[in-house]
């Protein structure tokens, strides 16, 4: 599984430094730190999964009532 993974990786490089780039610039920090939490960030790969061909996006939210939207966002996939 891993080498079929990572062969999808290497033939998408530009790909892969864009998905980088935009996973950098989007804070994921807790409200221990002063932010928000993870939400932008988690709906911002549920989608990118989504555009990949990956359908089967299970969102496992965790309460956090310290945070805006009032949870903090967990996602899994399932790579077929």
């Amino acid at each position: 599984m891993l080498t079929i993974l990572n062969d999808y990786l290497l033939t998408r490089s530009t790909q892969v430094i864009d998905w980088q780039r935009e996973l950098t610039c989007r804070p994921a920090l807790g409200p221990e730190n002063g932010w928000q939490g993870e939400e932008d960030k988690a709906a911002w790969i549920s989608e990118e999964l989504k555009k990949i061909g990956l359908q089967e996006i299970i969102q496992l939210p965790c309460k956090d009532d310290r945070v805006v939207c009032g949870f903090r966002p967990n996602i899994c996939t399932k790579i077929p």
